[in-house]
């Protein structure tokens, strides 16, 4: 039977192993969405909005239904794809290749230099058990204090990147003017155990002279964070239309500068 310290390095074993994951996933996702071959750019010929309510007239569904007309080669191609924010005839819109589906394009922005810190973070987070076996408690240490010191700057560098984006950003007050309900049902041992219900704003909007509406992407557990007239402080990228919900957390700076303080401490006190 694994001993708790065995556990724990087994642990952080698998917490790189999917450290490592992530890393390569924003990757693979910088590259698809930097690529001339996956991305294209089409224009919204009408939107139609779909919802569904349960008996309680509570909003269980919505999306729209855009069809959006694009060139591909020396092709003009039609498609009607599924999304959450509503469009007017004549948007611009960037669609994705997603397999074999196309789709509207929702900018993540992943740093390619942040993929790759996570992925060394994930690294030096599986090497941790070797290196603490058989070079000892000063290197594993060091091993340790990179992998923070790398996770500080990748923090540090998403920041700084997300920041530099919202200067091409529009601030904009909208309202929310609806929540989405979303149930979890389990069936165990044949009981019906329920997950706690999960809400999602629906936010409406103005922009340039248009009423629009979205469903954020961001959720709670309870409905009386939501509520239906709350305002609500948006921002919209210039360039692309597309809409930015939140500005950068500042808190991620204070969570940066604390491994930055570990890892020196901890670097001051085995060198």
């Amino acid at each position: 039977m694994l001993e708790s310290t065995e556990l724990g390095l087994l642990f952080l074993q698998v917490a790189g192993a999917v450290v490592i994951f992530y890393g390569i996933s924003l990757l693979a996702e910088f590259f698809k969405q930097h690529s001339s071959k996956n991305v294209l750019t089409g224009e919204v010929q009408n939107c139609s909005h779909e919802e569904r309510r349960d008996d309680k007239d509570r909003l269980i569904q919505y999306f729209y239904k855009v069809n959006v007309r694009y060139e591909e080669g020396k092709n003009i191609k039609a498609i009607a794809v599924d999304d959450t924010t509503s469009r007017k005839k004549g948007d611009k819109v960037r669609l994705i290749r997603d397999g074999h589906k196309v789709k509207i394009l929702k900018e993540t922005y992943p740093h390619p230099v942040s993929a790759l810190i996570s992925m060394a973070c994930g690294a030096g987070m599986i090497a941790f058990p070797y290196l603490m076996n058989r070079a000892g408690y000063r290197i594993a240490s060091i091993d340790a204090s990179i992998v923070m010191i790398l996770a500080a700057l990748s923090i540090l560098i998403t920041f700084l990147a997300d920041k530099s984006r919202m200067k091409t950003a529009s601030q904009i007050k909208g309202e929310i003017a609806d929540l989405l309900l979303f149930e979890t049902e389990k069936n165990t041992h044949k009981r019906i155990m329920r997950a706690p219900d999960t809400f999602y704003p629906v936010i409406r909007f103005s922009r340039d002279g248009d009423t629009r509406e979205f469903l954020s992407r961001y959720s709670t557990n309870s409905k009386n964070i939501f509520k239906i007239g709350q305002e609500m402080t948006i921002y919209c990228n210039n360039e692309t239309g597309e809409i930015i919900e939140k500005k950068p957390n500042v808190i991620l700076l204070g969570i940066a500068a604390i491994l930055l303080v570990l890892a020196i401490t901890g670097l001051v006190s085995v060198l």
